[in-house]
């Protein structure tokens, strides 16, 4: 064979190998839960906010979430999410989604740094029809029981 044939072959291996990662595997981006956001419990911020550095904070009987940015959100930039708990959860992981927009699977799962503090890198994808407005769906389970929580947000462009 030529060489040609062999970097070729070489590239879409590559390829696909990138792709079964980031398709789940690696754990970075997770197909499916495992559960309806219907079974969830849906809680509701304590006050206004949006997804930022200040961040949108939970609150559920002795237990206090706070969801937050460090960076301004922008398409195809790598970001970090963090979610800080008093409690630490089964399972978390939060969801981009723009209303009445199909903007593909972007959910991420958190992964602990220290106690009370988990993390994720997202990334955006770019929506073609120039719109900005998105919703982070975050989602945990927590003592068996699941909690959703919904921001809105802007992401810069």
């Amino acid at each position: 064979m030529k060489a040609g044939y062999w970097v070729g072959a070489v590239l879409v291996l590559a390829m696909g190998a990138v792709g079964y990662w980031l398709g789940g595997a690696g754990g970075i981006v997770d197909q499916g839960g495992g559960w309806q956001d219907e079974q969830a419990r849906l809680l509701e911020a304590d006050a206004p906010c949006t997804l930022d550095a200040s961040g949108c904070r939970f609150i559920e009987d002795d237990q206090v979430m706070t969801v937050r940015v460090q960076d301004p959100i922008r398409p195809l930039v790598p970001f970090k999410v963090y979610l800080e708990t008093t409690r630490s959860p089964e399972m978390a992981e939060v969801r981009f989604t723009m209303d009445d927009m199909d903007m593909g699977i972007n959910q991420f799962r958190f992964s602990p740094v220290s106690e009370g503090l988990w993390e994720s890198t997202a990334v955006l994808p770019v929506c073609t029809v120039d719109r900005a407005d998105w919703r982070a769906t975050f989602r945990m389970k927590l003592d068996g029981e699941y909690y959703r929580m919904d921001v809105v947000f802007e992401a810069g462009r």
